[in-house]
C-alpha cells in the first residue's frame, strides 16, 4: 500500500531535482539517481501495479503486480 501522509515527506525533497540514472533490476526493482547524488529505490507490490516509468530518452516500463515486466517499446 502505497504511503501517505507524513511519511512522504522525505520524498517531496526530490520533487525539484533531475533524474540522472534509471535501473530496473531483479524482479521489478526500480533504481533512480538524482542530480545531488540522491539514490530511491522501489519494489514492486506483490498484488498492485509497482510503477510506471516514461520520460524522454528512454522506453515506457511498466511493472505491475509481483513484478511482472512490460517494456513498451
Amino acid at each position: 500500500m502505497p504511503a501517505t501522509g507524513p511519511s512522504l515527506a522525505p520524498v517531496l525533497d526530490l520533487f525539484a531535482k533531475c533524474v540522472v540514472e534509471t535501473e530496473v533490476t531483479g524482479q521489478g526493482t526500480l533504481s533512480l539517481g538524482f542530480d545531488d547524488g540522491t539514490r530511491l529505490s522501489i519494489e514492486p507490490d506483490p498484488d498492485y501495479e509497482s510503477w510506471n516509468l516514461t520520460g524522454s530518452g528512454i522506453d515506457p516500463v511498466l511493472v505491475g503486480p509481483g513484478g511482472e515486466t512490460d517494456w513498451q517499446h
